[in-house]
């Protein structure tokens, strides 16, 4: 039986990889892939007239820094619970003088903020690295204003990132990211029912990122391979609504208001 996952193990592993990371290199930062192509759909979904903003687990501060960038009468507040990752984006926000930006340790299944203080609550890729996705999701419902929107997002089940590990586990390479669940699009609707809050949309992104990150694991033509894919199913999402990033995109979104 596999022991259960605890905060400390998580802890350990994410402080090894933002202490790894490009901390604080705005143009290195924003140049990675994941990150452009996420960007682009998850900005459009908060609304313009947002005044009070919350991302867990900020990593780099990456989304927090962009957000607080684009939404300059918006208060922004980054949190996470790893002290590198907070070393991390506090760099990112002193060299592009962010004002509007505070950088906050929280652990998301015990936050330390108020009922109903945020408009929007912002969460990347967070949920599959937690001991408790569903405690999680609670509170962030709970620090979530009356009509408030929270947008989050986890790895597909059905993404091209199965290749990935399942590549690593026969050559037995261990994973960077240690403990991680993948989700389907009726696995995170399930969370976000459980903390009360209503579904207004879902989809997905960027399908070619489980090809183009091969290139770190052997062979670097993966990379061309998964920009020129990358290319392809954003031609066809074009023309079908989104269709192939919706249902194989590397990760799933839900935006869900209270």
């Amino acid at each position: 039986m596999t022991p259960p996952i605890t905060q400390s193990a998580v802890n350990t592993v994410w402080d090894s990889v933002w202490r790894s990371d490009t901390a604080g290199d705005p143009k290195k930062i924003f140049a990675h892939r994941l990150f452009i192509e996420g960007y682009r759909v998850l900005h459009p979904l908060i609304p313009k007239n947002t005044r009070t903003i919350l991302e867990t687990g900020t990593g780099t501060g990456r989304y927090a820094a962009a957000l607080a960038r684009d939404f300059q009468s918006a208060k922004v507040t980054a949190s996470d619970i790893v002290p590198a990752s907070l070393k991390s984006a506090t760099l990112l926000k002193n060299a592009l003088a962010l004002q509007n930006l505070s950088i906050e340790q929280a652990n998301v299944e015990e936050l330390q903020y108020p009922d109903n203080c945020f408009d929007v609550v912002f969460s990347d890729a967070l949920i599959q690295h937690v001991p408790n996705d569903n405690r999680a999701v609670i509170e962030m419902a709970r620090v979530l204003r009356p009509s408030g929107i929270l947008i989050l997002t986890g790895i597909n089940r059905f993404s091209f990132h199965g290749l990935f590990r399942w590549l690593q586990s026969l050559f037995r390479r261990p994973y960077r990211y240690g403990f991680e669940r993948l989700y389907t699009h009726q696995e995170l609707r399930g969370l976000i029912k459980n903390a009360g809050l209503t579904v207004v949309s879902q989809g997905g992104f960027y399908p070619a990122y489980g090809i183009y990150r091969l290139k770190y694991f052997s062979w670097s033509g993966f990379g061309f391979i998964g920009r020129v894919l990358n290319r392809i199913t954003r031609t066809f999402d074009k023309v079908t609504g989104n269709f192939i990033s919706r249902y194989i995109g590397f990760q799933l979104y839900i935006v869900a208001r209270k």
